[in-house]
């Protein structure tokens, strides 16, 4: 089989270069392998939910204004002083997978609450200034004492009817002003309806709270109710399985198929190719006609000769150039045959000559048996 030539630097630089890639891919590949295959994720086998909302409405006093307004749904706007109360429906739900044994307890409370409202510290004076509650007093309310709830099966929910008596409220807040002679900037009555639960399910216990709320501010001529209105969790029993890790067959394969490349094309380089045999001459004389072309014209005669005491041998085709340069003389040359040149130059009624012969020259073996030594050196 026919051998490809190449030079021997790049014949060189090209092994040891897939050489490295290989190695890299072959460490690469030994990593992926060694990483284990599956994973540990967890999946979902049982999901839960549960949700509590507030609906109301207000119940306005018989007035001979509004006759046909004695119930307001949510909103709107209402008018203070013909509010009566506030009627609210609690709606509580709870939805499994699996079955489950569900108990609990839910109370309704009721906190008045009265505000003085300070200025931020530490805000620029030229922006909008926000205000912050400080709180002044509190009184609550028991509008719902504890109760207790208890069902079974994978559905399970419960309403529940409570009156906010907000009339009632607000003449409180009157008699405190008159005791205490101080009027909070701000009153609100935040309504909470707290369930706690617990469920008990073949895949574990699911223990939760919610709390959802009404806001009813106390002062003003009309109000609006605010506040969470709904609340609500969910969430899964999960269990632990193990699955491929992905990408990683991938990767492995494409890393073995990377390495094996890169071993058929060392291998082929290897024995498939040849340092090709350089001519040491030829290299020289391209070289120097490369670099120094454009100084170097041809001539022939025997005026080049010159005499013996006019004639000077150079060792070296740079120290013509030198000389060359100091005299500013171009540089004339001749061929004698195919592997030998001669260059001349005249400066000062002197010759100087180089002569270049394939013989003077060490072959290629020489040059690096030379270079072997100088390293062992």
């Amino acid at each position: 089989m026919t051998s490809i030539e190449i030079k021997k630097k790049f014949r060189t630089s090209m092994i040891i270069g897939l050489a490295v890639i290989f190695a890299g891919l072959s460490a690469v590949s030994g990593w992926l392998y060694q990483r284990p295959g599956q994973m540990t994720v967890q999946e979902p086998v049982s999901s839960w939910q549960q949700k509590a909302n507030v609906n109301y409405n207000v119940y306005y006093r018989s007035n001979s204004l509004f006759p046909d307004e004695e119930i307001i749904g949510p909103g709107r706007a209402y008018l203070t002083a013909l509010t009566d109360y506030v009627g609210t429906e609690l709606h509580y739900q709870f939805t499994s997978d699996d079955e489950a044994q569900i108990s609990g307890e839910y109370e309704v409370v009721a906190d008045i609450t009265g505000y003085m409202l300070v200025e931020k510290q530490g805000q620029n004076q030229q922006l909008m200034l926000e205000r912050e509650k400080v709180l002044v007093w509190n009184k609550s309310y028991q509008l719902l004492e504890p109760t207790a709830f208890t069902g079974s099966g994978k559905e399970f929910e419960f309403n529940e009817s409570i009156d906010v008596p907000a009339i009632d409220y607000m003449d409180f807040l009157v008699d405190v002003m008159d005791a205490t002679r101080y009027s909070p900037e701000l009153v609100e009555i935040k309504v909470r309806y707290h369930i706690k639960s617990e469920a008990v399910t073949s895949r574990g216990t699911i223990t939760q709270e919610l709390e959802p709320y009404l806001i009813i501010p106390a002062e003003g001529r009309a109000y609006r109710i605010t506040g969470t209105m709904e609340d609500g969790k969910e969430d899964a029993f999960k269990e632990e399985h193990q699955v491929p890790v992905p990408g990683l067959r991938t990767k492995k394969n494409a890393a073995m198929a990377g390495a094996g490349i890169l071993a058929i094309i060392l291998l082929g380089t290897i024995f498939m190719t040849r340092v090709k045999e350089e001519d040491v001459f030829e290299e020289e004389v391209l070289k120097i006609f490369n670099n120094f072309g454009d100084r170097i014209v041809p001539a022939s005669g025997s005026g080049l000769s010159g005499k013996d005491d006019s004639l000077l041998e150079l060792k070296s085709f740079e120290d013509l150039i030198k000389i060359a340069d100091e005299a500013s003389q171009m540089i004339l040359y001749e061929a004698d045959g195919e592997y030998c040149y001669r260059f001349y130059l005249l400066a000062d009624q002197i010759i100087y000559r180089y002569i270049l012969a394939a013989e003077d020259l060490p072959d290629e073996k020489s040059l690096d048996n030379d270079s072997t030594e100088e390293a062992y050196l």
